[in-house]
């Protein structure tokens, strides 16, 4: 399980690699496109500047990629460590009858709320990016709505994840949103299996 800080090391090193290949990639491209364009070499202050866009820009894509690939790093199910596993947290009992419960430090268990979201797409995403839709309610919800919801009662909810064939993809940045808010107030989270 990959922990919050190795993570944004994952991710700082993937923009730093993108940044690298930005930069040398980015200085034939400039040539070759300023000549075909325009019809004359690249002024000598216009091609490190633009070197240095390109590699900006690359790292910044780079970085907001590495987020991407559903519950492990694009190859699998293997889970980033943001809530994308059924795995258990702090004082969440570990077999497979009381995953639902968790200890009160007395012995005694206590059943978590399961709370169903599932994650639209298409011509279901209402207007302000409504990606989600709360089985409790019939209209979508922003992530600033979810939040209101998970943060009035965190430690009495168990979130379960529903894709369908009309949802956004695993990778889309909604549901990255969505779990990095779940992982942010230590709700259990359970997702659908990838195939």
């Amino acid at each position: 399980m990959i922990t919050a800080p190795i993570f944004w090391l994952i991710k700082i090193a993937a923009a730093v690699g993108g940044a690298i290949i930005g930069y040398l990639v980015s200085g034939p491209s400039i040539r070759l496109l300023f000549r075909l364009a325009l019809g004359r070499p690249v002024p000598g202050w216009f091609l490190p500047l633009g070197r240095l866009g390109g590699a900006a820009l690359l790292g910044a894509l780079f970085f907001m990629l590495a987020t991407l690939g559903g519950n492990g790093l694009g190859w699998g199910s293997g889970g980033l460590g943001l809530g994308a596993g059924s795995g258990t947290g702090p004082g969440i009992a570990k077999s497979g009858a009381d995953k639902n419960k968790t200890g009160t430090g007395k012995g005694e268990k206590a059943t978590r709320e399961k709370l169903v979201i599932e994650l639209l797409g298409g011509d279901r995403v209402a207007g302000d990016q409504r990606y989600y839709l709360l089985k409790t309610d019939e209209s979508a919800k922003t992530l600033a709505e979810v939040e209101d919801l998970i943060k009035e009662k965190p430690d009495k909810l168990e979130v379960h994840l529903k894709l369908t064939d009309e949802s956004v993809a695993a990778s889309h940045p909604a549901m990255a949103r969505l779990r990095e808010l779940l992982q942010r107030y230590q709700v259990p989270t359970v997702t659908p299996q990838e195939n």
